[in-house]
């Protein structure tokens, strides 16, 4: 009980969370022949879940409270198989479809109306 409050107080302090996740889960329904219904990524779809907890972790990174952060990116790796660096920087109304094996690294970045299959390692490397 302890870490779903912990979660829910993330959701709201952090500011463009929601509109964010709505804009996912609108980009999955639109783009996703399977995606029937705006429930089925919230109940079934990995790749919006990983995505969820990054957005909850990227809040806390910016939070300064980057053991957390961590945290939660790593039990969505181990639980959805998505590794998503909570400094990464991804808009709204993105689709990681099938999400195993997807890591997005800290220095990405990641307009809206993108998006992504398994196995795909999105990195920057600045010069």
């Amino acid at each position: 009980m302890d870490i779903k409050k912990f979660i829910l107080e993330v959701y709201r302090d952090c500011k463009d969370i929601e509109i964010n996740l709505e804009e996912d889960i609108k980009f999955f329904k639109d783009h996703d022949p399977a995606c029937k219904y705006f429930s089925t990524p919230l109940l079934f779809y990995k790749g919006f879940l990983g995505l969820a907890t990054y957005r909850a972790a990227h809040c806390l990174w910016n939070n300064e409270r980057h053991t957390m952060a961590l945290f939660f990116q790593n039990r969505a790796s181990e639980v959805f198989g998505v590794d998503i660096h909570p400094a990464a920087k991804i808009a709204g109304g993105v689709m990681i479809d099938h999400a195993t094996g997807v890591v997005i690294g800290e220095t990405s970045e990641i307009e809206s109306e993108v998006s992504i299959f398994q196995g795909v390692t999105l990195r920057w490397q600045g010069f």
